[in-house]
């Protein structure tokens, strides 16, 4: 039980009973009717209304704590003005007890003792201070909770005003006590001397008695409310001695130690105080409480029923102050903060972290102000900014370190967050730092809050991915380089699985990476090889080496390609394959080419033989041609040896035409090209084939539209589609179809492949088409060799597609074969279109050759030939002039410069070829008549010149009728 009590008790006990008051009145009505009734009055008047004034302070303090614990749950400005207005009725009361006052229940007089003035003015202090703090402990409730320590340090100052106001109260009750003590030692004197003022006094009594009684009741009243709060506090609060024996303690303290009340009062202080903390405790208590009367709130250790320690904050005060410190009442709060140091403890591991991280972690972290100013960074950006430590940072900008440039950006890029509230997501930004040299930046910022919820900053990380920058370039140029190669490129898994496959796989193969993907490369396996060819392939990539090799895969429409293919196994770390990388080059075409090349070469080696023997062989055709048909001239057609000489003249003509054909095949056959339009060539020769080919054969024509004009000889076309047409004919013994189509067409790659013969622009397409027996491959790849031929013996020369071969070339076209056997034969020959600047028009020379009175310069090296061609002109009244070679030419020409009027030539000569001495010659006299004579055509290499230059030139053999014709062709020209 409280000092309050007590002495409430000891001042209204039986004591004044009614009945004892009657005595009381009987015996001073007269003695102390003036003295005693202005004594009664004068404690009434003095200590009643203190004691009022205290009890309403107490009350007031008390309802307004009530009110501010109510107001605390929730967010209620009315329950703050209730608060505020209990705080002014207690201030009310403490400003009256100091300086008097008067309110509906009665006038009040001042304190006129020293200490309890200054003990209720620093009452009255501090309930204007708590007053104006109010406001703060509610906000601080609402947002940090009633367990806060702010919350915590108010709960401490409001009990510290209570208990002081509860000790001026008491003192003021005590001083009561005393005089009334008093009045009764004064009263038992005068009790004679005024028993006549007795009923003055009694009636001043039982007013006094009665203003008391109401005064009692109200402290009850707040004595309950006061224990109500001691009793459900949510702070333990003991009472003891200042030698340690513990007095009281609230339920919230015997929760805490696990005690009953019975239980605890047999404890000392100190036997729930550890070791550790007793010596400071007796400092503390021994100076700072005895001497100041309370302590700060400080942190310790209290030791539970069970034995466990466990952490507490507390606040001690002298309740009653003895003699010494050991005969001290002391009351003292105590909260449990177990839960709130593991949170600290919890926080402060957080923040070591934290901490910790921020320091370690190689990306720049770093919070800024609403003005850009950094409020915290990290050790990367300090280094980077290159400054000591983060704390250099502090109240800086980027301004400060960055270049302007990319200072402006972070400061656009944050009040655009500050602006919107909206996060800004790994941007990857350039930098440049302060030695000029660029690195790229990816940063995430994001708003920074207070805590109303008010954006007031920025927070962000920025990683340096440079690296990663380039190692994504160079992936991003490594997949460009894979998806544009022309290479197929595959990656499978270990379990040969495709994973990936590039475009020209796709392109290659005809396979989508979809189709392909999942799949096995087992999806191209054409069966052209066997088991032993993949086990040779799968030993090498198992023993952990690049396998090299050529592939005939099949693609998806089912044709066969071949391939060159690298394929590389790929190792973990521990040395086990996981993936293959093969990649795959097409070679179809290069074969294509090389067999074309390698057919090229063979029939060009052939045609320089051919041309060769040809060549010496016409020469010695033209002796025999030209003899005989010079004897055929001087002989009567009676003459016994007419009819040799014109076999003899029948069988030149047969090998005039067959070294025709070998250099047709050779390309050296001399031509006289002229343009065509490849259908006129084609319907003037229909008669001609029709008649050829047979009537159990049908025969079709496609004539394109608007074909372009080639530049051909019309003779060689004529003998291609003879050659050609027979042929067909001998495919088809038994009837069929032959078709000749043509039209136009682009030099286009076959197959979307390139040819070795490719040239720019455009071209005729000349189409040969039968229905016959078709060929083999084999036989396909020898079809133009001369003297290879299918028939049997005596049925063919082997000599008719080799000249069609020739022909095609030296008009510098194409020529490929399609053929199955049993599906016929197609021939497709390709021919360049030339425009004609102005067409040139056939020989009109008259059948006819006719001689003249010129003098001619014979050059040739054969003797014979000389003496043939000699023997011609003269006949025909030309003077002739020889020379053996061209440096004899160059002799006789200077000899007889002012007589020659035309210059006859063979091109290839020992010593000085025709071309040199013609050079020579036409430099002094430009205008001079020449012509070439040779068994090679304009195209080939040494007689090249003679078509550049547009000379005339004749081939041999010639007959005396062309030589004749040729000589006056020549000097009748213009």
């Amino acid at each position: 039980m409280t000092k309050a009590a007590d002495l409430n008790k000891r001042l209204f006990s039986k004591r004044f009973h009614p009945a004892f008051r009657v005595v009381v009145l009987t015996l001073l009505v007269a003695g102390m009717l003036v003295f005693s009734a202005r004594m009664g009055v004068r404690l009434a008047e003095r200590h009643a209304p203190l004691v009022d004034a205290a009890m309403g302070v107490k009350l007031e303090l008390a309802l307004a704590h009530r009110s501010l614990a109510a107001a605390s749950g929730r967010d209620s400005q009315e329950a703050i003005t209730e608060v505020w207005a209990h705080l002014d009725e207690a201030q009310w009361y403490a400003t009256a007890m100091l300086e008097g006052g008067e309110n509906a229940e009665g006038v009040f007089a001042p304190l006129h003792e020293p200490e309890l003035c200054r003990e209720m003015e620093e009452v009255r202090a501090k309930i204007a201070d708590f007053r104006e703090h109010v406001e703060e402990w509610y906000t601080t409730a609402l947002q940090s909770g009633v367990g806060s320590e702010a919350a915590r340090r108010h709960e401490v100052v409001f009990e510290a005003i209570m208990h002081q106001a509860d000790a001026v109260k008491i003192a003021l009750q005590a001083a009561m006590a005393k005089e009334l003590r008093q009045f009764k030692a004064v009263q038992g004197l005068l009790i004679v001397l005024c028993l006549g003022l007795g009923g003055v006094v009694g009636s001043l009594l039982h007013a006094y008695e009665k203003k008391k009684r109401a005064h009692l009741k109200a402290l009850q009243k707040s004595e309950g409310r006061y224990h109500d709060l001691f009793n459900t506090g949510r702070d333990g609060y003991v009472i003891v001695l200042g030698n340690g024996t513990i007095l009281d303690a609230n339920p919230r303290m015997l929760e805490m130690l696990g005690y009953s009340a019975s239980e605890l009062k047999t404890k000392s202080f100190w036997d729930i105080t550890p070791e550790k903390w007793i010596a400071q405790e007796r400092k503390m208590q021994g100076t700072l409480l005895f001497e100041r009367g309370y302590t700060e709130l400080y942190e310790k250790e209290y030791i539970r029923k069970d034995g466990t320690v466990f952490p507490i904050e507390v606040q001690a005060f002298i309740l009653e102050k003895g003699e010494d410190f050991g005969s001290s009442k002391i009351g003292g709060f105590a909260r449990d903060i177990t839960e709130r140091k593991r949170t600290e403890e919890e926080a402060a591991r957080e923040r070591l972290l934290i901490n910790a991280l921020m320091d370690n972690i190689p990306d720049r972290i770093y919070f800024k102000d609403a003005e850009g100013r950094f409020l915290r960074a990290n050790r990367a950006l300090s280094d980077l900014f290159g400054v000591d430590s983060p704390a250099e940072l502090v109240g800086k900008t980027d301004f400060d370190f960055h270049p302007e440039k990319n200072a402006k950006q972070n400061q656009a890029d944050e009040a655009e967050i500050l602006r919107t509230g909206q996060a800004l997501i790994a941007k990857e930004m350039r930098r440049t730092q302060h030695d000029g040299s660029e690195k790229w930046d990816s940063t995430t910022k994001m708003p920074l809050y207070d805590e109303d919820g008010r954006i007031i900053g920025t927070f962000g990380i920025t990683r340096d991915i440079t690296e990663h920058r380039r190692a994504e370039e160079e992936r991003l140029l490594l997949m460009q380089a894979i998806e544009q190669a022309a290479e197929s490129i595959v990656i499978t898994d270990a379990g040969e699985t495709i994973q990936y496959v590039n475009p020209a796989f796709e392109r290659i193969t005809g396979y989508t990476r979809d189709e392909a993907v999942g799949q096995t490369p087992r999806i191209l396996k054409s069966g052209e090889h066997d088991d032993a060819f993949y086990k040779k392939m799968w030993d090498t990539l198992l023993s952990g080496e690049t396998w090299r090799g050529r592939f005939v895969n099949r693609k998806k429409d089912g044709s066969l390609y071949t391939e060159e293919a690298v394929i590389s196994p790929v190792h973990d770390d521990e040395g086990r394959p996981v993936s293959y990388v093969a990649v795959r080059r097409d070679i179809t075409n290069e074969l294509e080419l090389e067999k074309q090349f390698r057919q090229s070469q063979k029939m060009d080696s052939l045609g320089q033989l051919v041309g060769g023997v040809a060549h010496d062989f016409n020469n010695l055709l033209q002796v025999i041609t030209g003899f005989t048909d010079i004897a055929q001239q001087d002989l009567k057609p009676k003459h016994p040896s007419a009819a040799s000489l014109k076999e003899v003249a029948k069988a030149g003509k047969q090998a005039t035409d067959l070294v025709r054909q070998l250099l047709a095949f050779s390309r050296q056959q001399v031509i006289d090209p002229v343009y065509l339009n490849p259908n006129e060539v084609v319907e003037k020769s229909q008669k001609m084939l029709r008649r050829l080919i047979g009537e159990h054969i049908q025969f079709k024509f496609i004539a394109g539209s608007e074909t372009g004009t080639i530049f051909t000889d019309r003779g060689q076309m004529q003998q291609m589609l003879m050659n050609l047409c027979v042929n067909a004919r001998d495919a088809m013994p038994n009837g069929g179809t032959l078709t000749i189509e043509t039209k136009n067409a682009l030099a286009a790659p076959k197959n979307g492949k390139p040819q070795a013969w490719d040239w720019p622009g455009r071209c005729v397409l000349l189409k040969i088409h039968d229905t016959g027996c078709g060929m083999d491959k084999k036989t396909c790849d020898r079809i133009f060799e001369p003297f290879f031929t299918t028939k049997e013996r005596g049925k063919g020369t082997g000599l008719g597609l080799s000249t069609v071969y020739g022909i095609v070339k030296q008009n510098n076209g194409y020529i490929d074969v399609c053929s199955k056997p049993g599906k016929g034969t197609t021939f497709k020959i390709y021919l360049p279109v030339s425009e004609p600047s102005s067409v040139k028009a056939e020989n009109l020379i008259p059948d006819l050759a006719g001689g003249g009175s010129e003098t001619v310069l014979v050059v040739e090296d054969d003797e014979t030939l000389l003496g043939l061609a000699t023997h011609i002109l003269s006949h025909a009244g030309y003077t002739v002039l020889t020379a053996k070679d061209g440096k004899d030419g160059l002799r006789v020409f200077e000899k007889h410069t002012d007589e020659i009027d035309l210059i006859m030539t063979d091109v290839v000569m020992p010593h000085l070829g025709a071309k040199e001495m013609m050079d020579q010659i036409l430099e002094q006299h430009p205008g001079l008549r020449h012509l070439f004579v040779s068994a090679y055509s304009p195209n080939a290499g040494h007689t090249e010149f003679i078509k550049e230059k547009g000379a005339f030139l004749l081939a041999k053999p010639y007959t005396i009728e062309e030589l004749l014709r040729k000589i006056r062709e020549v000097l009748d020209a213009e």
